[in-house]
């Protein structure tokens, strides 16, 4: 039983990032971390066990991204969408969006 963890490499000015190297890590996965590059519509996408996560993305000419504390549940998929600065400015994860069921609902955090 797995969940998911998805979302978008972009630059500061919104256009998406093909090329991102997305690392997940954290206690619940066997034997370490998993990694997976963005294609070109900049998306990653993990199946995960139900845990507590730490996500990294690195692309050259960008500033390395970390965020913690992504929470994977079974059958929910959380989004989280990372926003890459230049090397000389600052990175960040977007918000993370829990969705549920048919309906999708969204659940800001």
């Amino acid at each position: 039983q797995t969940g998911t963890v998805t979302g978008v490499a972009r630059d500061p000015q919104g256009a998406v990032l093909p090329g991102v190297t997305v690392t997940v890590s954290g206690d619940a996965l066997i034997g370490g971390s998993r990694t997976t590059v963005t294609g070109e519509a900049g998306s990653y996408q993990f199946a995960l066990p139900p845990g507590v996560y730490a996500l990294a993305a690195e692309l050259t000419g960008f500033a390395p991204l970390k965020r913690d504390g992504v929470i994977v549940q079974v059958a929910v998929t959380a989004r989280v969408d990372l926003e890459l600065g230049s090397e000389t400015g600052a990175a960040r994860a977007g918000a993370v969006r829990r969705v549920e069921g048919e309906n999708a609902r969204l659940e800001l955090r």
